[in-house]
């Protein structure tokens, strides 16, 4: 690995993964993450600008976007705490977190997204491995607070409006299908808030609303099949989150639909949704009231241990 610019100002400690890297700044010791840009298009780097000007303790502060040899690197501070994605996936740690818990992080994170949407940029990349909860190594799940959420990994993120034509990647099981169709001039603050419908569902029940092996039938689904509610979900928690991430149905494979058609249809889904982060906030402190004297049973908490 010869990253002769980076290595000048960062000492490389350890190699996470294939271009990402945790390191120290030389001149201050400063703990860093260093992330290699998987694309270099204009959008990116007019969004870089945007966000890196954005100062919040949920926000992790860009310190530099390097060239080296041809290739970005972007370098964050780096934050001690457990990922979204870790807590779900690991079943200890995943039932000591309330359903309370997860709806606070929720509200919170959105709190940080409209900051984002406030300078008109996009997330697009809303997954569990990019949402952080800062906590202190000794402190236990029952200690972690849903304000210290620390949001990461801009590297798909788009100022919007965008103009039509342009191309961008797409997560799968969250992004929304104007995002899986590269139908991009569609993109709105709700199709990041669509993937937050779909974060808030896995972290209640506990599983992701689309599961399957194959890539390309998950894509399937996830553009196609409606969310389904779980037994132990709530009428009134289900609506927050149907309207979230609602999507209109298509007739008949989109392949099959002329362009026209196929915005119509995604335009209106769109449009069925929450518009701004502030309508879902409000959305979740009404639920968080109406079920303030809530105390779920032994036998709905089973169901809830077992996925239902």
């Amino acid at each position: 690995m010869d990253l002769k610019i980076l290595s000048a100002n960062y000492k490389i400690e350890e190699q996470i993964s294939n271009g990402l890297f945790i390191g120290s700044r030389k001149t201050d010791n400063r703990k860093v993450m260093i992330k290699k840009a998987k694309h270099k298009n204009h959008g990116y780097l007019e969004s870089f600008e945007r966000f890196s000007q954005i100062h919040h303790h949920s926000i992790a502060n860009t310190l530099e976007l390097i060239n080296d040899s041809g290739d970005l690197y972007v370098v964050r501070e780096y934050h001690q705490g457990t990922s979204l994605k870790t807590i779900l996936d690991t079943r200890s740690i995943y039932h000591k977190v309330s359903e309370r818990f997860f709806i606070q992080l929720t509200i919170e994170l959105l709190k940080t997204v409209d900051l984002l949407h406030q300078s008109n940029v996009l997330h697009l990349d809303l997954k569990p491995a990019n949402i952080i909860i800062k906590h202190k190594e000794s402190e236990t799940p029952s200690e972690w607070k849903p304000e210290n959420i620390l949001l990461i990994d801009f590297e798909q993120s788009l100022c919007f409006p965008v103009e039509k034509g342009l191309r961008n990647r797409f997560t799968l099981i969250y992004s929304p299908p104007e995002q899986l169709l590269n139908r991009l001039h569609l993109l709105k603050p709700s199709s990041d808030i669509s993937a937050i419908g779909i974060l808030l569902y896995e972290m209640i029940a506990g599983s992701a609303p689309y599961c399957d092996c194959n890539p390309e039938m998950l894509l399937h689904l996830q553009l196609t099949y409606p969310i389904k509610k779980r037994p132990t979900m709530r009428d009134e928690f289900f609506e927050i989150i149907h309207k979230a991430s609602y999507k209109s149905p298509f007739p008949k494979p989109p392949r099959m639909l002329d362009y026209d058609t196929i915005d119509d249809i995604l335009s209106k889904g769109i449009n069925e949704r929450y518009q701004s982060c502030g309508e879902m906030i409000t959305a979740l402190n009404n639920y968080l009231e109406l079920i303030k004297d809530y105390d779920p049973s032994w036998w709905h908490k089973m169901l809830r241990r077992l996925g239902f």
